[in-house]
């Protein structure tokens, strides 16, 4: 009977170790699965801290060219105000520059008149010239005249003076003869 009751000591015995061992493999696996969890866990954190730092660099580089964006405007409103002036500046001289060519119009309008007076003036003197022309196409046809006259009379005093010498050699002949 003592046996007996050994005999089934010793099967609760192993299945009670046989217990023991299954609660031990299932803590284990539990341990696997927990550590492999934590690992999990601590990769999604490396990888959200990786993506934080990115975006904080993206961020200081949005905020760099933010600042450098600002320093253009800057540059861009200060060039306005010289723009501005500029043109006031140039405004200024194109009033000036009105008033000069107005001045100029004003010249040029006495120049026109005097311009006039000249050409009315050229216009008598063109007038007094073709008349003066006129009366010396009048002389010169006066002087032909006259010199045609004059070659009718020396003409005429050759035949004059060759019929005397002819009378004087005439005469010369009758007297010897």
């Amino acid at each position: 009977g003592s046996r007996v009751g050994y005999n089934g000591s010793r099967v609760g015995y192993n299945g009670s170790r046989v217990g023991y061992n299954g609660s031990r493999d299932g803590y284990n696996g539990s341990r696997v699965g927990y550590n492999g969890s934590r690992d999990g866990y601590n990769g999604s954190r490396v990888g959200y801290n990786g993506s934080r730092a990115g975006y904080n660099g993206s961020r200081a580089g949005y905020n760099g060219s933010r600042v450098g964006y600002n320093g253009s405007r800057a540059g861009y409103n200060g060039s306005r105000a010289g723009y501005n002036g500029s043109r006031a500046g140039y405004n200024g001289s194109r009033a000036g520059y009105n008033g000069s060519r107005a001045g100029y119009n004003g010249s040029r309008a006495g120049y026109n008149g005097s311009r006039a007076g000249y050409n009315g003036s050229r216009a008598g003197y063109n007038g007094s010239r073709a008349g003066y022309n006129g009366s010396r196409v009048g002389y010169n046809g006066s002087r032909a005249g006259y010199n045609g006259s004059r070659a009718g009379y020396n003409g005429s005093r050759a035949g004059y003076n060759e019929q005397r010498s002819s009378l004087i050699v005439i005469g010369s002949i009758q007297f010897n003869g």
